[in-house]
């Protein structure tokens, strides 16, 4: 699998709907769309993402650089606090991201 990076500095920017953000200072990471996600639960969810997320992304070429820690593969995490919650903790793979600085 190959992802393509890039850096642009858009006119305006129009954040779509259902897209993740991530900020950070003056800086955003914008993922859009759902390459593929990563599931799991109970005491050892960080584990278990981080192991899913590796064994992903072991197989996966960059293409492209930008100056930044959005550089290479990232995902988006939503991890829930109790290790005993009903939720799902999630990594999401974004089919796009785009990085704006300011």
């Amino acid at each position: 699998m190959k992802f393509f990076l890039s850096e642009t500095k858009p006119a305006s920017l129009a954040i779509p709907e259902g897209a993740q953000v991530f900020a950070r200072g003056e800086n955003l990471m914008i993922g859009i769309g759902e390459k593929i996600r990563f599931e799991a639960q109970g005491e050892n969810r960080f584990e278990q993402l981080a192991q899913q997320f590796n064994e992903f992304s072991n197989g996966v070429e960059i293409d492209g650089q930008i100056d930044s820690s959005a550089g290479s593969l990232n995902a988006f995490a939503a991890i829930t606090f109790s290790s005993g919650s009903k939720f799902k903790s999630t990594l999401t793979v974004p089919v796009a991201m785009l990085v704006v600085r300011s």
